[in-house]
């Protein structure tokens, strides 16, 4: 039997029609399922056993009925409540990112309350790499009790910018502008943040480098993960490597944000033709921006709204993607949210 699953009622009538006429078919039951508002149906794989149903649709021939089953959006898979980032070892994490600066940059295990308050910063107030690096490198009374030597300094920086011991020219250079008055230590910890290096350390964490010029070459775990709820909350499949890829790396380095994202794979071709119902465009909404299935009442009024054509698509995602739920999931991800 041909495949009749990416066709429309009549299409599929057709079909059977053909086959049954053939006479080498004698017990053969389809499955239909309706899409709502529309005046066609999608017909779905040939089923061994027939489904219960309220209503059925009888396609006949002189020797043989077949019977096709009509379900309100049978084959339509119902989205899953993405979870939110799983927290992978610490030094992936916000706070394994700030425990790295107390340990490279002030020499000891960071104290509870000043780890908390960092975390806070980088997580509730936005807070860059750059940021939180300036201030326990250069202006913090403790880094500055060190009284490290221009040579001391500069290793430091190599440590917490690039994640590794300097080279010999490289440091030399540093500590003779240093020395000779040819650069201030701010100067010289403004120009370690402008690296690539630096970018990956920020992003290896999942926090924003704070870098003006330059961009991380790898995603963070968070902005990984944040591109594949995308796929399976829109899409409802998985994602493919080079998508999830281009999502990563572009939210990772603040091209696009949270918002961008989500409009583009809701608009996609992909997404637009799956042809969903008014009602399964709600529900993944839901999935996607609140992270929780909806509620029978929710789907009603939205449906409502549209119909009645007070709202478009477009603007009940433009008010998703406003809200305190999405704005939060955003964060957990450390993604910025935007606007659609």
């Amino acid at each position: 039997m041909p495949d009749v699953a990416d066709k429309n009622y009549l299409e599929a009538e057709e079909i059977i029609k053909e086959e049954l006429a053939k006479g080498d078919i004698t017990d053969v039951k389809f499955q239909i399922a309706w899409l709502p508002n529309t005046d066609e149906a999608k017909a779905g794989k040939v089923l061994d056993q027939s489904p219960s149903a309220e209503s059925k649709i009888e396609v006949g021939t002189k020797d043989l009925t077949v019977t096709l089953y009509v379900l309100e959006e049978l084959n339509t898979p119902t989205p899953s409540v993405a979870p939110s980032p799983t927290p992978g070892p610490e030094s992936q994490t916000f706070e394994g990112f700030v425990e790295r600066l107390y340990t490279v940059a002030l020499n000891r295990e960071s104290d509870p309350q000043g780890k908390k308050y960092w975390v806070k910063k980088v997580v509730d107030e936005g807070a860059t790499g750059a940021d939180c690096a300036r201030y326990f490198l250069l202006d913090a009374p403790e880094f500055m009790n060190r009284g490290l030597n221009d040579e001391d300094f500069v290793e430091t920086l190599y440590k917490t910018f690039f994640d590794r011991e300097s080279d010999a020219a490289g440091k030399r250079g540093w500590v003779n502008n240093l020395k000779r008055g040819k650069m201030t230590r701010a100067e010289v910890v403004n120009n370690f943040i402008e690296s690539t290096e630096w970018c990956n350390v920020c992003a290896t964490y999942g926090v924003k480098s704070g870098s003006k010029y330059y961009k991380a070459t790898i995603a963070s775990k968070n902005a990984i993960d944040f591109a594949t709820r995308l796929y399976t909350c829109c899409l409802m499949r998985d994602p493919d490597p080079s998508g999830v890829q281009y999502w990563s790396l572009a939210l990772t380095n603040l091209e696009r944000t949270g918002c961008d994202a989500a409009r583009e794979f809701f608009e996609s071709d992909e997404f637009i033709g799956k042809h969903t119902s008014d009602k399964e465009y709600v529900k993944r909404l839901y999935t996607t921006f609140m992270g929780r299935e909806a509620a029978e009442s929710e789907i009603n009024y939205w449906i409502s709204e549209i119909s009645n054509g007070k709202q478009t698509r477009r603007s009940v995602m433009e008010f998703f993607g406003q809200s305190k739920e999405f704005t939060k999931i955003c964060k957990q991800y450390g993604i910025d949210r935007g606007t659609i």
